[in-house]
């Protein structure tokens, strides 16, 4: 937000051209989104017809309030990844790319966890979901756990 806000101060930010070249790649939620929260909380000068067009999307808008919801309490906004990122992909078509692009990759969390040398690069791609599931299973049964109490 803060950089897009200085960008755009810059004048370095055509918010036309921006918004139709994300729209090429079912972006354009994520370049709304991005208006709105520069603009609200960064002050950035965001042009009136982008900001009305960006304001008036209800997707956008709940995203932005899910954003505002969590922007202090940092921990959860962090974990939020793949159905925000989804929710903010325009088109089924494109959301399904998404997943399947994103969804076997193994991430940072794998290379961290387990320390692998290159030739078994491929163990990840086995090691990923297994990761994931428990990840998922501990979050569940902690809100379990914390709603009981």
């Amino acid at each position: 937000m803060c950089d897009t806000a200085s960008l755009t101060e810059a004048g370095l930010v055509d918010w036309e051209q921006t918004e139709e070249e994300m729209a090429r790649f079912g972006c354009r939620r994520v370049c709304r989104l991005e208006a709105v929260l520069a603009h609200v909380f960064a002050r950035a000068a965001v042009p009136e017809a982008v900001l009305r067009r960006s304001t008036s999307d209800k997707a956008v808008m709940r995203l932005a309030a899910g954003i505002a919801r969590n922007l202090f309490p940092v921990p959860e906004l962090l974990r939020s990844g793949w159905f925000f990122q989804l929710r903010a992909i325009e088109g089924f078509g494109w959301r399904i790319r998404y997943l399947l692009t994103r969804g076997p990759r193994p991430t940072i969390a794998e290379w961290e966890s387990l320390p692998l040398p290159r030739a078994f690069y491929w163990v990840y791609y086995l090691t990923h979901p297994a990761r994931l599931v428990i990840h998922h299973v501990v979050r569940l049964f902690s809100r379990r756990a914390q709603a009981v109490e």
